[in-house]
């Protein structure tokens, strides 16, 4: 089906620690190195979206499942995952209270092909979960409403044309993944 490359974060801010909840712990792949353990992670999330993808016939990714080439700087493999999959889906996985500085560059790189030309808006969609940001539609911005003062940056992620979509709890998210990942990637044409 569809190649989908899943980032987003991969900790939380400090003194944040949810327990893993009952339903999402038996989602988790039976490899994963964390399973039994009573927090909830970031990459824990982005893990089983990952495996939900894949059994809906996705080629689904996580980034730090893909090998290095070499001695490959991380900001070069993002790079060259992105140039080797332009036809592909980018799912961005956003949690409240979520340490988002890698997520950042990675959101600035696809923004940045997107604004070339060189990948369709449409293909970048943004999972925020509720009370991160809210969609001021006078000022046509997104508003973010999490402490630590968002960039003005992540703002102008929809007039780009990324797709934002919000979710209130885990199995709101699963199925807004599962659902968009049947989509048809755009093509330029």
């Amino acid at each position: 089906m569809t190649w989908i490359l899943v980032i987003g974060p991969t900790k939380w801010a400090p003194g944040h620690r949810p327990s893993l909840p009952g339903e999402l712990a038996d989602l988790l792949p039976r490899s994963w190195t964390r399973k039994g353990l009573d927090v909830l992670w970031p990459i824990d999330v982005r893990s089983i979206l990952v495996g939900l993808l894949r059994r809906e016939g996705h080629d689904a990714v996580l980034m730090e499942d893909e090998p290095r080439l070499g001695r490959e700087p991380l900001l070069r493999k993002f790079s060259r995952m992105v140039r080797e999959h332009l036809s592909g889906w980018f799912f961005v996985y956003w949690p409240m209270k979520a340490n988002m500085r890698g997520v950042a560059w990675e959101l600035s790189h696809l923004g940045t092909r997107v604004d070339d030309g060189v990948l369709s808006a449409e293909q970048v969609h943004v999972f925020l979960q509720e009370g991160v940001a809210n969609f001021d539609e006078e000022g046509e911005t997104l508003l973010f409403q999490e402490e630590g003062g968002r960039s003005y940056y992540d703002s102008d992620l929809h007039l780009f044309g990324c797709r934002i979509h919000t979710w209130s709890g885990y199995e709101s998210l699963l199925l807004k993944v599962i659902a968009f990942g049947k989509e048809q990637v755009p093509r330029e044409g």
